[in-house]
C-alpha cells in the first residue's frame, strides 16, 4: 500500500468511498444527512480541491492491482488576528474514508499521517478534525492516534 496525491483520474474511486462516507452519516444521523443519489461530489468540486495550495487530497492505493482504497482530505487555515483563539495556522481533516475491506490494516493512520506530514510542512501546528455524533468506531480510532476532544457542538430541532 502506498499513499500519493490524488488524480483527476480517479475520481471515479474517490465517489465511492465518499458515497460510503456519505450513506453513514446518513444512517447515523438521517435528519442532518440525505442517503446520497448518484455521485458524492461534482468533479468541479474535486478538481478545485486538487488545484488549491491550501488542501491536499491523499489516496491510499493496494499494492496489487493498483487501486484506490481510501482518502483523505485535509484543508490548512489560519487563525486571524483578530478571534479570540490563538493565532496559528492548522490543519482540518475534512474527510477520512477507507473502503471497508480494508479498515484495520494501517490504510487510516498511514493516510492520518501523511495528511499531518503535508499540513506540518505547510507550518500547520495542529490538525483538527470532526466525528459526527455515534461514529464510535471513528472516536476510537482517532483516539488511538493521539486525538483529544478540543470541542463538542450540540444540536435542538426547532420543531
Amino acid at each position: 500500500m502506498r499513499v500519493r496525491s490524488a488524480l483527476i483520474g480517479d475520481f471515479a474511486a474517490l465517489n465511492q468511498l465518499l458515497l460510503e462516507s456519505d450513506f453513514l452519516h446518513a444512517e447515523l444521523l438521517p435528519r442532518l444527512f440525505r442517503k446520497p443519489k448518484g455521485i458524492s461530489r461534482p468533479c468541479h468540486e474535486i478538481e478545485r480541491i486538487l488545484r488549491s495550495s491550501d488542501d491536499a487530497l491523499l489516496v491510499a492505493e493496494d499494492a496489487g492491482p493498483a487501486r484506490v482504497v481510501g482518502l483523505v482530505h485535509v484543508q490548512i487555515y489560519h487563525t486571524p488576528p483578530s478571534t479570540s483563539m490563538v493565532q496559528a495556522r492548522r490543519a482540518h481533516v475534512d474527510s477520512l474514508v477507507v473502503a471497508r475491506e480494508f479498515r484495520r490494516h494501517g490504510v487510516g493512520r498511514a493516510l492520518v499521517e501523511a495528511a499531518s506530514g503535508w499540513a506540518g510542512r505547510r507550518g500547520a501546528v495542529e490538525v483538527l478534525l470532526t466525528v459526527w455524533a455515534g461514529n464510535r468506531e471513528a472516536e476510537a480510532f482517532y483516539r488511538e492516534l493521539g486525538f483529544d476532544h478540543v470541542s463538542q457542538v450540540l444540536g435542538k430541532r426547532l420543531d
